[in-house]
């Protein structure tokens, strides 16, 4: 082994080497993740803890509701979060990464903001499992159900089929 030369002089070009090429280091994705953070740390796309207070409910009112508050979180994450993550990007001077990189780049900007909705849904997911768990009864949604009597059977409408779908 050759040590003549110094190991500083080893160590400045690996370090500019990682600056180059670990993307996540750029301080526009910590940026990006400051403000995912912020944003997205407080939110479900349903808070399902308020269909309780709610009253009983028919099936396809609850599943409506659900669907609604989900496309409203969507609009409101389109109009906060999105918009503040596009805004930081947007300005080509402080991207400052070769051109040769920024196809890396990018798709390093896109795998950290899918990972942070991933986490948004994963989190919501959740939620929403644990409002059925027997431990939460006092949180979960009155149903209404009717009793039905067809074809010389008693049943319950709306069917266990149309809950699992």
């Amino acid at each position: 082994m050759d040590y003549s030369s110094t190991w500083h002089d080893s160590y400045v070009t690996h370090r500019e080497s990682i600056r180059e090429n670990l993307h996540i280091l750029h301080p526009l994705l910590g940026a990006t993740l400051n403000i995912s953070y912020t944003a997205l740390s407080d939110i479900l796309l349903v808070n399902s803890l308020d269909y309780r207070e709610v009253g009983p409910l028919e099936f396809e009112t609850l599943r409506y509701r659900a669907i609604l508050e989900c496309e409203k979180t969507e609009e409101k994450l389109l109009a906060g979060w999105w918009q503040n993550v596009v805004s930081i990007f947007s300005d080509s001077s402080k991207v400052k990464v070769k051109k040769s990189k920024m196809n890396s780049y990018y798709k390093t900007v896109s795998t950290l903001m899918s990972n942070q909705i991933k986490e948004l849904l994963t989190r919501s997911i959740n939620s929403w499992v644990f409002l059925f768990e027997e431990a939460n009864r006092r949180h979960l949604p009155l149903v209404k159900m009717e009793l039905v009597y067809e074809d010389q059977k008693m049943q319950f409408y709306p069917t266990y089929d149309i809950f699992k779908n």
